[in-house]
């Protein structure tokens, strides 16, 4: 009798983890197959930011090259076109590295998307706060070179200054959440997804 119970009991056992490990090959399946949506918006996001970057970058190419009569406007464009270039570089190696292999193990894939992206959302952030307002500056100091200014003309005229001061201030204050806002139109609810489903796979795993 005590044999036939340890034979019962032991069946059970092995239907219990059967069970188990079937409905967790379910949730893997069904999580992997919602990710496939938001991966895939995220990515197209990403390119859309590298096609918008790589514009700019032309659009500062040829400002370099139209200005080739005004030496201090072709530096100025030069700063633009250094920024936009460098951002096309990042993004490019961002992108490059984000994988969509679902035959992988795909706790690894969300991983990937979700640390890379977050982290270029992040830097772009901080830098973004830094270059629009440094975009006015460049603006203003572009028109008065084109007018035939130098530097130290464009800066001698204390109004201009000091308004081209409080727009600056005013652009710095507004740039930080502005940008914060479009990264989280774009990219936001695809990446609150991809951690819901992480924080999903971390407590089936255990």
């Amino acid at each position: 009798m005590t044999d036939e119970l340890e034979l019962a009991w032991k069946e059970l056992e092995e239907e219990i983890e059967e069970q188990t490990k079937t409905n967790k090959e379910e949730i893997m399946a069904a999580i992997t197959q919602e990710s496939k949506s938001p991966l895939s918006k995220l990515k197209q996001a990403t390119k859309m930011r590298l096609n918008w970057t790589l514009f700019f970058t032309i659009i500062c190419l040829i400002g370099m090259v139209g200005s080739y009569q005004y030496p201090r406007a072709v530096l100025l464009w030069g700063f633009g076109f250094a920024y936009y270039f460098w951002g096309l570089l990042s993004i490019r190696h961002y992108l490059k590295k984000l994988d969509e292999h679902f035959d992988h193990n795909i706790k690894s894939v969300l991983e990937n998307y979700y640390h890379r992206l977050t982290k270029m959302l992040s830097v772009e952030e901080r830098i973004s706060t830094f270059v629009i307002p440094f975009s006015v500056v460049l603006g203003f100091t572009l028109s008065g070179v084109y007018d035939g200014e130098t530097f130290a003309q464009i800066f001698d005229n204390g109004k201009k200054v000091a308004f081209l001061l409080a727009v600056t201030i005013l652009f710095s204050a507004f740039s930080f959440w502005y940008i914060k806002k479009l990264n989280y139109i774009a990219y936001g609810k695809y990446l609150e997804k991809l951690k819901t489903n992480l924080d999903l796979l971390n407590t089936i795993q255990k």
